[in-house]
């Protein structure tokens, strides 16, 4: 009889979905088995309420989202946050890139791994997009209440254009 670690078991399981992330391009929140959901694209309320839903219809269950999405709305995102946070088993892997508020998503979970990228919150105003410091200030709020060193991100959030990468493993940001 053979048995596997449940790190072996995760490194393959992500491996697999990478694989299978390259054969299809669905858009949205799937479940692919039991505990284990897929986010691929932008990000919306339809996107979050259902993210919210799975975790709610699982108290107590461990968790599996490998994500692949440039980001999306800002609208909607604090409920997501809190309810990934408050779970406390939900497990976020980035396949091939989180970016923006699928890297936020990230960070609230506790239990994020892989390479992620932020940038600066924004809203569009004449043509262009500017940082929306305010809306900033309150996701940093929000991520320093579930215990990470703000100091490590704050300028992350000042750049509409940059993006800047992070790597977390289980939910530590590595250096």
């Amino acid at each position: 009889m053979y048995f596997i670690s449940n790190h072996a078991l995760k490194i393959i399981t992500m491996i697999s979905f990478m694989i299978i992330q390259g054969c299809a391009t669905e858009i949205g929140v799937k479940q692919i088995r039991d505990h284990d959901y897929k986010v691929q694209g932008h990000l919306d309320r339809d996107e979050y309420d259902e993210i919210i839903r799975i975790v709610k219809t699982h108290p107590g269950q461990t968790i599996n989202f490998y994500a692949s999405s440039r980001g999306g709305t800002s609208h909607d995102l604090f409920d997501c946050m809190d309810t990934l946070y408050q779970h406390g088993h939900v497990y976020w892997y980035s396949l091939d890139q989180c970016d923006s508020a699928c890297a936020v998503l990230a960070l609230s979970t506790k239990h994020a791994s892989g390479h992620f990228r932020l940038h600066s919150f924004y809203r569009h105003h004449k043509h262009h997009a500017e940082a929306a410091p305010a809306y900033n200030h309150l996701i940093l709020d929000h991520l320093e209440k579930y215990g990470y060193d703000t100091t490590k991100l704050n300028h992350m959030f000042h750049s509409v254009e940059e993006l800047w990468d992070i790597t977390l493993d289980d939910g530590k940001i590595s250096d």
